[in-house]
């Protein structure tokens, strides 16, 4: 038997996870240091540490225009 999921699982699943990742790299390349980014995103600071490191939102890579 195949699954398949709704687009909606696959956007929480996926896309905002993936969305959340590079904003967190980002931004902490432009300077921002973990906590401020946690604070800003409404995250916890191991959250940030796992979307900079890869451990989390790391199924979609997206191109330099988006």
């Amino acid at each position: 038997m195949i699954m398949i999921r709704p687009p909606c699982e696959i956007v929480v699943w996926y896309v905002i996870p993936a969305i959340m990742s590079e904003l967190a790299k980002e931004l902490l390349k432009r300077g921002m240091k973990q906590k401020e980014i946690s604070e800003l995103l409404d995250i916890t600071q191991p959250a940030v540490s796992q979307y900079v490191s890869d451990k989390r939102g790391h199924g979609i890579k997206f191109n330099d225009d988006v």
